[in-house]
């Protein structure tokens, strides 16, 4: 049995370390939140936007930082897919994925889907100093399961945004307004679109629902398919999304967490 003096050590050590943790949580969303005012009087002035660097070649943009300059599923991209190639990114928010692969590579087709109204600004304002005319098509809607709208909640750290409300407040932010967006199956943006060689898919956790509308393309086309699952506590996506690749003849590769999926 732990003694009375003992027992009040443990309680001031655990008091403090409560704190620290607090204070560092504090700190980091004092942190965010003052990067994502600044990132947006950038937009909103056109200041900077400099060359950035990436694993799969440079692109200029106005965002801060470069969120995906090792990125190790922008690599396993760049290592894939061909001058001749369409991509398409699912979850394309202001462009770090998209971009460094249509810069220099006028051949290329990349459909970016982005149903966030704000996002899909900073993607134009970057794509205007990247990519040649033409190599890069906006789509203003989300990808799911079905072809319906949703509401869509825009978060205070705009990389958060979401169809999920936690997932649009994780890490202390908050929703700062809500729109009704479209959201169209794979199968039914590719009707009207050029055929998909690969598709990266980045929808915060949402990547089976996409999957799930996307059994006539995957058949059709058998596109490459690279996938962040964002597993949660409680939410095993990386699972299902190994199953739906069993299921229709895909193999699955981890990288770093993320999935490179292949016919």
């Amino acid at each position: 049995m732990e003694s009375a003096p003992l027992h009040a050590v443990s309680r001031r050590l655990g008091s403090a370390g409560n704190w620290y943790r607090g204070l560092r949580k504090t700190t980091r969303q004092v942190g965010m939140r003052a990067y994502h005012r600044a990132t947006a009087l950038n937009y909103r002035g056109r200041l900077l936007a400099p060359e950035r660097l990436t694993t799969a070649g440079p692109y200029r943009s106005y965002e801060l930082v470069t969120s995906h300059a090792f990125d190790p599923l922008l690599a396993a991209l760049a290592a894939t897919v061909g001058p001749d190639d369409t991509v398409y990114d699912i979850g394309a928010y202001a462009g770090g994925y998209a971009l460094p692969l249509a810069a220099d590579t006028p051949r290329r087709t990349v459909v970016a889907v982005e149903p966030d109204t704000a996002s899909r600004r900073r993607l134009r304002a970057n794509r205007d100093r990247t990519a040649p005319d033409g190599t890069v098509l906006v789509r203003p809607v989300g990808v799911g399961a079905a072809d319906e709208h949703r509401p869509f909640y825009r978060s205070s750290f705009p990389k958060l945004s979401s169809f999920d409300r936690a997932d649009a407040t994780r890490w202390g932010a908050h929703v700062t307004g809500v729109e009704t967006a479209r959201i169209r199956t794979l199968d039914t943006l590719t009707e009207r679109l050029p055929a998909p060689d690969h598709i990266k898919i980045d929808v915060e956790g949402l990547a089976p629902a996409v999957l799930a509308g996307a059994a006539e393309t995957v058949a059709r086309h058998r596109p490459t398919l690279f996938v962040e699952p964002h597993d949660r506590p409680g939410a095993d996506r990386t699972g299902a999304i190994r199953a739906w690749c069993t299921e229709h003849g895909y193999t699955a590769t981890d990288r770093n967490g993320a999935l490179v999926c292949r016919p």
